[in-house]
């Protein structure tokens, strides 16, 4: 029996496997990273108005990029879970075709929320939210008078959902080779940063809405969030 697990420790220590799948996890990451940023850069163009007074569009992009951050991160965590039994299980290939389809997945719920984001706020400028009623009415009355705005974002979801295919698996072909030992090492260190990332902060609470908030304008401190994290702040905390 002990040496049947030796066996097993020592074979979980020389056995190569790919390490490209934690590239993956990094370029979805640095992916939802730009398509946030470009989000907030195009909105706040869009909302250009509310700059002329008070604003400073400089605290809009800092201050947004550590909500984006926090939100990606919090998004990797499954992924990142998966590439620990990876490490232990490398033959194991559903894993493979689960990570690139949360990932894909998450990819476009994130776009998705972001291109219906300019209807809620024509309508009460705040980002989509379940936390409020208005926030549900809004998600509730999409399909009723806003059908050609939803067909443009389908097709859109649907291009990208065919690029960020095609990138995945070819960032998962790319071969970086390592040991059991590595990936999980690898794997620790990413969900180290992925925590650190999450939290927002060194100090004891860790980022919200209000770490961002700079202005009396409601409009400018919408801007400084993402619906993602809109939509999902009540369970982050």
């Amino acid at each position: 029996m002990d040496f049947a697990l030796k066996g097993h420790f020592r074979k979980f220590a020389i056995a190569h496997i790919e390490l490209s799948h934690l590239f993956t996890i990094f370029t979805f990451a640095v992916v939802n990273l730009a398509v946030l940023s470009l989000s907030r850069l195009l909105l706040s163009t869009w909302q250009a108005e509310h700059f002329a007074a008070s604003g400073d569009l400089s605290q809009v992009l800092l201050g947004g990029l550590r909500i984006d951050i926090s939100t990606i991160c919090y998004a990797m965590f499954p992924a990142l879970a998966l590439q620990f039994v990876y490490a232990i299980k490398p033959s194991h290939l559903n894993i493979k075709i689960v990570s690139k389809y949360y990932l894909l997945a998450i990819s476009l719920l994130v776009t998705l929320l972001e291109l219906i984001t300019p209807l809620f706020f024509d309508y009460h400028a705040i980002r989509p939210s379940f936390a409020t009623n208005t926030g549900r009415a809004l998600f509730s009355s999409l399909l009723q008078g806003h059908v050609l705005e939803l067909v443009v974002d389908v097709v859109t979801l649907f291009l990208l959902a065919r690029v960020l295919s095609s990138l995945f698996d070819f960032t998962w072909q790319l071969k970086f080779e390592g040991s059991n030992h590595s990936h999980f090492g690898f794997a620790l260190f990413l969900l180290a940063l992925a925590v650190l990332g999450a939290r927002g902060s060194l100090v004891h609470e860790p980022i919200d809405p209000s770490s961002v908030a700079f202005s009396s304008d409601p409009m400018l401190n919408q801007l400084s969030l993402n619906s993602a994290y809109s939509l999902g702040e009540p369970w982050f905390h």
